[in-house]
């Protein structure tokens, strides 16, 4: 059977978006059904890209026509219109990274757009999507060197949502120690002083920084010509076509979004950083005492 077996991450995203995890048994009986009519019946066929053919023919078409059959499952692969999740066996799924404690039974589970191997209830998807981009964010602005850092909810999101993130959104100060923060503004999120350091870097295994060009100004300009203050948008405007309506028809198909399903809201956050002096530029400033 092993042929029958995929790599998940040789698919294309949108043909591994949506993922359901069940026994091996069952996802592999299937996918043996599928796949005869891929081959000559005198011939034993074996060419990985039929079985991904026949493993994406089993994807389970979440559109109008299923909606009225419940829970059965469909052989036929509907336009990409439709959601299709992707019935994976449960060993499988060892190449993917769930929350803990999962995979379970008829959860639907969402890749994370920047990190393949990574995958969300489809219920907490938007709001661990935006947590690891904005923590990414912080991680930046840390590596660059910043002594201080605000952040403001400019659009969209704000305090309430962020007190659901696993982020450390209250003030500290520059022993690194959290105080209080009276300051009860919709917008204000975060006040941050910190150590800081001359020697601006750019952080290890960045994900979303290569698709932010901005981002990768202001880095530049702070390694490159020792920028001291910029302002770093965090923007979350791409609902990636998980929508309120997908888990609504998820549902309808007796599967689950794994929690209360959090809607997406096109959201903006400004991170306000300031930075010491860049020590490099300024070692290479100094003229040598003799000439």
């Amino acid at each position: 059977m092993n042929d029958l077996r995929i790599n998940l991450m040789k698919l294309d995203y949108a043909d591994r978006q949506f993922v359901v995890v069940r026994p091996d048994d069952v996802v592999l009986s299937a996918r043996r059904e599928a796949r005869q009519p891929l081959a000559p019946a005198d011939q034993s066929s074996t060419n990985n890209g039929e079985t991904e053919r026949a493993v994406l023919a089993l994807a389970v078409p979440i559109g109008e026509a299923i909606r009225a059959m419940a829970s059965r499952w469909s052989q036929r692969r509907t336009g990409r219109r439709n959601v299709a999740v992707l019935p994976i066996t449960r060993s499988e799924a060892r190449q993917l990274q769930f929350p803990m404690g999962h995979p379970h039974d008829n959860v639907v589970y969402v890749g994370n757009p920047a990190v393949p191997p990574v995958y969300f209830t489809l219920a907490d998807f938007h709001r661990q999507t935006f947590a690891h981009k904005f923590s990414e964010a912080l991680t930046l602005i840390s590596a660059l060197g910043a002594q201080s850092m605000t952040v403001a909810a400019r659009q969209g999101w704000s305090r309430t949502f962020a007190t659901s993130l696993n982020l450390p959104l209250r003030a500290v100060n520059g022993e690194g120690q959290i105080e209080n923060q009276s300051n009860g503004s919709r917008d204000f999120l975060y006040t941050a002083e910190l150590k800081g350091s001359g020697d601006p870097r750019l952080p290890q295994d960045l994900r979303w920084y290569h698709h932010e060009p901005e981002w990768q100004s202001f880095a530049r300009q702070r390694i490159e010509h020792d920028l001291r203050e910029f302002t770093l948008q965090v923007r979350y405007e791409e609902d990636f076509t998980v929508t309120a309506d997908v888990a609504s028809k998820i549902s309808a198909v007796g599967l689950h979004a794994g929690g209360t399903f959090q809607r997406h809201q096109s959201t903006v956050w400004s991170i306000i950083a300031t930075f010491p002096p860049n020590q490099s530029r300024a070692i290479r400033s100094i003229k040598h005492p003799f000439g």
